[in-house]
């Protein structure tokens, strides 16, 4: 599949996800996931998400820039960041899909929000030095190939006193399980009883299968391309 190809399949799928809206639902396993991970940041940090982390970051402040790369829609800055800052916010979003940009400038248009949506392919990013307060990359690092490129530019384009935040899947490409992973996985699953074997992540609909399939995902895709790196 081509460069070209794959873009385009980003952009349908993405834009399928959304359909005009700033979120969307997950299975209640990642739901469970998130917690137990904000209980361990929790311990950790005295925070249980990037939100409440920029927004402590931030707390003294009385204006920030905001950069948002991969972020689709701007929800996550929109909904989850803007809510708990104590300064004004200028909202600058980098995504691959102008459709989505679109429906983060109504989002942020509705709450008073100084916005900027910018449609750029972020593996060939490039920002301005020193210009930004803080960057937040939310479940969207494992869709870029060019991660030293991009890790650069965030660099350069922080302030002095800037803040960079993601949150990722740190995976095989391909979101494939590691071949022990995956041994292990299925046998688990085989102890299940058979109304109990279904896949709920390969299939439209949930499915009962045999054994998990090891399914790369990347071969079609930008997802989890270069998780590796």
């Amino acid at each position: 599949m081509s460069y070209q190809e794959r873009l385009q399949v980003e952009l349908n799928h993405f834009s399928n996800v959304y359909q005009d809206k700033r979120g969307f639902s997950v299975p209640v396993t990642w739901d469970e996931v998130e917690v137990r991970f904000a209980n361990l940041l929790e311990r950790s940090t005295g925070v249980r998400n990037l939100y409440e982390y920029v927004a402590r970051h931030t707390k003294d402040k009385e204006s920030i820039r905001v950069l948002g790369l991969g972020s689709g829609p701007c929800g996550n800055e929109i909904d989850g960041i803007f809510p708990l800052l104590t300064c004004n916010m200028h909202l600058v979003c980098v995504d691959i899909n102008p459709a989505l940009l679109e429906t983060g400038k109504r989002g942020a248009e509705e709450k008073g929000i100084s916005f900027e949506g910018i449609v750029q392919d972020i593996n060939t990013l490039s920002l301005e030095e020193e210009s930004c307060d803080v960057i937040v990359a939310y479940a969207a690092m494992h869709h870029f190939i060019e991660l030293d490129t991009i890790s650069k530019e965030i660099n350069k384009a922080l302030k002095s006193d800037g803040l960079f935040v993601t949150v990722d899947i740190p995976t095989r490409n391909g979101y494939k399980m590691w071949e022990e992973t995956l041994d292990i996985v299925n046998r688990i699953f085989s102890l299940l009883p058979a109304k109990y074997q279904v896949d709920h992540a390969h299939f439209a609909t949930p499915t009962v299968v045999d054994k998990i399939e090891n399914i790369d995902y990347s071969k079609n895709s930008f997802e989890c391309i270069n998780s590796e790196a």
